[in-house]
């Protein structure tokens, strides 16, 4: 098992006020210590944030070990949030895990520190294409920008193992300078168009982590099964998108009783996939062994479809262009 005298975990937070975002990041620090008992938790914010959470009833600020403040000059909050992000490595010292308030650790992950890369992550990716694959969406920002793409690879930075290197920091500066062109060139406040640049222009020694280590469920339902650590979409207001998953369904609880439920966490580790009650979605329904559901589901579709032939046409034109997206 790790060393977890030296084993530290970095989470980013910035509000400007109670949002639910403080208690995704509870609750991540709560699986995390059960795993882990002796980590070092480091929560890394701006003085207007801590403010807020001082007064916040997560009682966030008391189940880390360590508060860093970095004063950030942009009134919106997201943008303050992704700077932070990007200038964790320069803030911190020694090698530290980086993780996104949305991820719950729900099986050990020692394997992540006995890489000896500059940096270890996992590749992306996403819905429409849950392999991995570099965004053809974003390859018109890359050209304006006078980024060259394809990258090689197309990494995810919502789980980053960071060892203090020289290259590592050099990462760090890099994606800096590029997430700062990036904003005032494309207007795009996201982390991880600049942060592939980065690793592109520089090669660093960047060890791939596998799946489990990043699960992204909403790519696949599938990424869940035996994952170590999960990994869940927020939306901007701080809501899971598709509801019925671990996360969701923890928040809820503890916005009702103040406390983790460790019995839905034990449930859902028992199941394959991390969706308590998968959404109704077929494909959803049908990869998670939810036959009976997805059957009577695709029943009723074509009971409606049958009363109203235009809605078997939108929906069978639908299915093509997802179809073609993920080509």
């Amino acid at each position: 098992m790790a060393d977890t005298l030296n084993f530290q975990v970095c989470y980013i937070l910035t509000c400007d006020r109670e949002s639910r975002y403080a208690a995704y990041t509870l609750l991540s620090i709560a699986l995390l210590r059960r795993l882990y008992p002796g980590v070092h938790v480091v929560l890394l914010t701006d003085p207007a944030s801590k403010k807020v959470l001082e007064s916040s009833p997560t009682g966030l600020l008391q189940a880390v070990d360590e508060c860093v403040q970095f004063a950030t000059s942009d009134p919106d909050v997201t943008v303050r949030s992704r700077e932070l992000k990007i200038r964790a490595r320069e803030l911190l010292q020694g090698d530290f895990l980086q993780l996104d308030s949305d991820t719950l650790p729900v099986r050990s992950f020692d394997a992540i520190f006995e890489s000896s890369g500059d940096l270890s992550v996992a590749l992306d990716r996403n819905h429409i294409c849950p392999y991995p694959h570099f965004p053809r969406w974003y390859v018109g920002t890359f050209q304006q920008l006078g980024w060259s793409c394809p990258t090689p690879r197309y990494y995810n930075s919502g789980v980053i193992f960071w060892r203090d290197t020289q290259a590592s920091r050099e990462v760090s500066r890099l994606w800096l300078e590029a997430w700062q062109q990036q904003r005032r060139v494309a207007g795009i406040p996201f982390d991880q168009l600049s942060f592939n640049h980065a690793i592109d222009q520089l090669r660093p020694q960047v060890v791939e982590l596998d799946i489990r280590y990043n699960a992204l469920i909403r790519a696949s339902p599938w990424f869940g099964e035996q994952a170590s650590i999960l990994h869940f979409h927020v939306d901007q207001f701080g809501d899971t998108l598709g509801g019925g998953d671990l996360l969701g369904a923890l928040l809820q609880d503890w916005e009702k009783t103040g406390r983790v439920n460790w019995e839905t966490v034990d449930r859902s580790l028992r199941s394959r996939y991390s969706w308590l009650t998968p959404p109704d979605h077929l494909s959803f329904l049908l990869r998670t062994g939810h036959y009976r559901r997805g059957l009577l589901l695709l029943l009723k579709k074509l009971f409606q479809a049958a009363r109203k032939p235009a809605m078997l046409r939108d929906y069978l034109q639908d299915k093509l262009r997802r179809k073609n997206r993920a080509r």
